[in-house]
């Protein structure tokens, strides 16, 4: 199915949830922040929430640094 993550269009499984896609693209989920069509997803309901086609995520990393 069709979402538009981090401004791009992309392909992505069809019912995938929003932990299985940063697993998907390497990304840790202790690491990041998502927003799913204009709504913040908490952590504990990464694995439990869906992203529905044509969904526009946007997903933030955190990094370390100095």
């Amino acid at each position: 199915m069709n979402i538009k993550l981090n401004g791009k269009a992309a392909k992505v499984a069809a019912r995938i949830s929003v932990g299985r896609l940063l697993d998907d693209i390497k990304i840790s989920r202790d690491a990041a922040a998502v927003e799913l069509n204009g709504r913040i997803i908490k952590k504990e309901n990464f694995d439990s929430t869906p992203i529905p086609s044509g969904a526009i995520v946007e997903i933030i990393r955190f990094m370390g640094g100095g």
